[in-house]
C-alpha cells in the first residue's frame, strides 16, 4: 500500500514534469522515501502501521488514489454496542505564541497556547447524544542548544552550497483544562482568561510584581481548572539545505557570501514527554494520569527565492494511564489509552531571506500556511476484575521496567526522568484489534474489550515570525511567532463488538461524531 503511493509520486517525477514542479516533487519523495524507509525497518508493528499512514497521507498531496481508505459498514443497531465511542472531538481551534532570546548557541523563551475544543459525548446516565466544550491553556519554558555546518558559501567556485544545522531542546509546561455546558459560556470565559493573561504579563515587571503583592492584587485565574497538567519534553530537530550560494565567507576580509534562497530543503525532529495529569472536579479526588509521548516528522521541498513548497509526513503516539483510588485507597490502573496520529501536510512559505542581512546584523520574517489531514487512531481499554491481572501486570513491565513493580503488580509515577516505553512489550493490534490475539494476553483484552475509533479531521493552520539577531562577540537575538490551527472532523469509524467470540470485530460508522 504505502510502496505503491511512492510508486505513483515517482512515476510522476519521471514523467517529466517541468519547472519548480519536478524540484518540489524530488525533493519531498527523497524525504518520504526516508521516512517510509526508517519506520518499516523499525521492526515493529507500530511503525509498518505509521509508515504506512504517513506514506498515504503524503500520497494524497499529489493527488494519487492512495490506498488504505476505510469503508464504514451499517451504523444502525438496534441495540446500543458496548463497544461504541462515548465522545469525539468535532472541531477546535488553537491559538499560539512564542517568544525567545538567543545568546550565542542557546536559545530560551516562554510559549502560550490556548485551545478550544467542542465534544459531542452520550449521557451515562440517559443516553442521549449531547455537546459540550472545553478550554485548555498551556504556558510553557523552553530551552534550546543548536548548532550548525556548512560550506560558508559556495563550495570550489561551483556556485552550489549546503548547510547543516542541529539543535536539542527541553521544555516545561504546565496545562489547565475547562469544561463547560455551552459556547456562550466558554466563550466568555476566553474573553475573561485573555485578560488574566495579560495581566500576569505584566507583572513580570519586578516593579509591579512587588506593588500587585504589597497591595494584595495579583491576577486571579477566573475560574479553578478542572485539570492541571505537568509536561517534562526533550528533543531533536535537523535543518539542512543545498542550492545556490555567490562568493565565500572569508574572515580575514570581512566578505560574505549570498544565499540567494534558492535550492532543496530537508527537516526531521524527534520529541518525547511525560505528563502527569491532575483531576480536580468534585468525586473525582485522588485521580490522575500519566501519559508517555512520542513524537517525529520529516519533510522537504524547494525554496525558490522568496517563497517555497513543501511536505512534511508527521507522527505522534501517546499511552496513557489512569488511576482512581482503590478500595484500600492506593492508586488503582483505572484504564488505558493509545492515540496514534499520523498525518501529510502541503506548506506554503514566504521570506524575506535573500535580502535578510546587512553587516553583521540580521533580520527575517515569514509566513506559512499549511493544508494536511490528520488520522487519528484512539484505543482505550477499561480495567476490570475480569482482565486486571494481565493489564496492570503489562502496564508495570511496559513502563517502569522494574522486577520489584512487576511482581508486586503495582505502577506508580515516576520521578523527574523521562521513562522510556518498552516498545517490545507495546501490542502489536493497538490500532486495529479487530481480530483475536490468543498469543499475547494483552493484545487479546484489547480485542475482546477495547473501544477503538478512527477519525479523519481536515486542519488548516498559518504560522507568522519575526527574528533578528547582530554579533557582538557573541550572537544576540530576539525572535517571536504566532500561529493558528483550526481542526473539524471528516469522518469518524469505530470497530463493533464481534458477532461471535472469535470472530472479526467489523468496522462500523462512528455516530458521535456526525
Amino acid at each position: 500500500m504505502g510502496q505503491g503511493s511512492l510508486c505513483r509520486v515517482l512515476w510522476r517525477v519521471r514523467r517529466g514534469e517541468s519547472g519548480a514542479g519536478t524540484v518540489v516533487y524530488a525533493g519531498v519523495v527523497v524525504v518520504v522515501v526516508i521516512l517510509v524507509g526508517a519506520l518499516a525497518t523499525g521492526m515493529t508493528p507500530v511503525g509498518r502501521d505509521i509508515a504506512n499512514g504517513v506514506s498515504n497521507e503524503i500520497c494524497k498531496i499529489f493527488g494519487g488514489a492512495c490506498g488504505g481508505s476505510e469503508q464504514a459498514g451499517s451504523a444502525g443497531q438496534e441495540s446500543v454496542d458496548p463497544r461504541r465511542p462515548g465522545e469525539c472531538v468535532v472541531s477546535s481551534h488553537k491559538d499560539g505564541v512564542k517568544a525567545d532570546a538567543k545568546i550565542g548557541v542557546v536559545k530560551i523563551g516562554p510559549n502560550h497556547d490556548l485551545l478550544t475544543q467542542r465534544e459531542q459525548y452520550y449521557d451515562p446516565e440517559t443516553g442521549k447524544l449531547k455537546i459540550r466544550y472545553r478550554v485548555v491553556a498551556a504556558n510553557a519554558l523552553e530551552e534550546a542548544t543548536g548548532a550548525g555546518v556548512g560550506t560558508k558559501g559556495e563550495l570550489a567556485n561551483s556556485g552550489i552550497g549546503a548547510d547543516l544545522s542541529l539543535e536539542s531542546t527541553r521544555s516545561a509546561r504546565i496545562g489547565e483544562t475547562w469544561e463547560f455546558d455551552s459556547e456562550e459560556e466558554m466563550n466568555s470565559f476566553v474573553d475573561q482568561y485573555r485578560d488574566y493573561h495579560d495581566r500576569l504579563r505584566m507583572v513580570a515587571d519586578p516593579l509591579r510584581a512587588g506593588y500587585a503583592l504589597l497591595t494584595g492584587s495579583w491576577p486571579q485565574p477566573p475560574r479553578h481548572a478542572e485539570r492541571t497538567s505537568y509536561t517534562l519534553k526533550t528533543g531533536s530537530l535537523a535543518n539542512g539545505d543545498a542550492g545556490l550560494r555567490f562568493g565565500k565567507d572569508n574572515e580575514e576580509t570581512k566578505e560574505k557570501s549570498v544565499n540567494p534562497n534558492v535550492g532543496l530543503y530537508a527537516k526531521a525532529s524527534y520529541d518525547k514527554s511525560l505528563t502527569v495529569t491532575r483531576d480536580h472536579r468534585p468525586d473525582h479526588e485522588g485521580e490522575y494520569s500519566l501519559t508517555t509521548t512520542y513524537e517525529g516528522t520529516i519533510g522537504g521541498g524547494a525554496n525558490a527565492v522568496f517563497v517555497g513548497v513543501g511536505g512534511t509526513g508527521s507522527y505522534t503516539g501517546t499511552i496513557t494511564y489512569n488511576f482512581k483510588p482503590g478500595p484500600n485507597g492506593l492508586p488503582q490502573l483505572s484504564s488505558v489509552t493509545f492515540n496514534q496520529i499520523t498525518s501529510g501536510d502541503l506548506t506554503w512559505t514566504g521570506s524575506n531571506k535573500p535580502l535578510n542581512k546587512v553587516g553583521d546584523k540580521e533580520g527575517t520574517a515569514s509566513g506559512e500556511g499549511t493544508l494536511k489531514q490528520s488520522h487519528v487512531t484512539k484505543t482505550t481499554l477499561e480495567v476490570t476484575d475480569a482482565n486486571r491481572a494481565v493489564v496492570t501486570q503489562w502496564a508495570a513491565q511496559n513502563l517502569e521496567n522494574s522486577a520489584e513493580d512487576y511482581q508486586r503488580g503495582l505502577i506508580s509515577p515516576p520521578g523527574m526522568d523521562i521513562p522510556a516505553s518498552n516498545v517490545a512489550l507495546i501490542p502489536a493490534n493497538i490500532l486495529d484489534p479487530s481480530a483475536p490475539a490468543p498469543d499475547d494476553p494483552m493484545g487479546q483484552a484489547l480485542y475482546e474489550g477495547a473501544t477503538s475509533s478512527h477519525t479523519v479531521y481536515d486542519v488548516d493552520s498559518s504560522k507568522f515570525s519575526l527574528s533578528g539577531s547582530v554579533a557582538l562577540g557573541v550572537k544576540l537575538g530576539l525572535g517571536y511567532s504566532s500561529s493558528q490551527e483550526d481542526q473539524s472532523v471528516v469522518s469518524s469509524t469505530y470497530l463493533a463488538s464481534p458477532s461471535a467470540p472469535g470472530a472479526p470485530r467489523q468496522r462500523e460508522a462512528n455516530p458521535v461524531c456526525n
